[in-house]
């Protein structure tokens, strides 16, 4: 028979029989400890599962915080579309998208966080500069403290582990 999870039926009988005496005397196995993650219980019946880790995908990430980078970025200097994405890049968020970042300064600006300006380029055509307005800088202030909470949650769950 085929292992699911690295069990077999029999080792989750024997499991459930272990799990079902320690619940009784509250008691503490190392035993279960072994193949329990593997094992979730319904209906007082374990099923292996079957999972991978995959790596953490970078573009979900950026997804939940742009709207922060892309504010930040303008904090002290406005900039044009490009002018953006390149700090963004330069800043380590080299997997962020043109797409993404003109989208993420429309919807901005459509919320009423920045204030948006012509200017003719030499070079070109003109270009359309972002700047931060006292909204977006309000928003810049509070989804910055909301952030470093996460962040700080983040580093003190991972310090945990690494130390364990």
């Amino acid at each position: 028979m085929e292992r699911a999870g690295g069990l077999l039926p029999e080792d989750l009988r024997e499991l459930r029989g272990e799990l079902l005496a320690i619940r009784r005397s509250g008691a503490k196995s190392s035993r279960t400890e072994v193949g329990l993650s593997d094992a979730v219980v319904s209906g007082g019946q374990y099923f292996a599962s079957r999972s991978t880790v995959l790596p953490v995908d970078t573009t979900q990430l950026l997804k939940g915080v742009l709207d922060l980078a892309v504010l930040a970025v303008l904090r002290d200097d406005d900039g044009y579309g490009y002018d953006i994405l390149r700090r963004l890049r330069i800043a380590g968020l080299t997997e962020v998208g043109d797409a993404s970042v003109y989208g993420t300064l429309r919807r901005l600006f459509n919320a009423g966080l920045l204030t948006a300006y012509v200017v003719p380029s030499d070079e070109g055509p003109h270009r359309k500069y972002y700047s931060l307005n006292a909204a977006g800088r309000t928003e810049l202030q509070r989804s910055g403290k909301i952030w470093h909470g996460f962040a700080s949650t983040m580093d003190d769950l991972l310090r945990e582990r690494e130390t364990a």
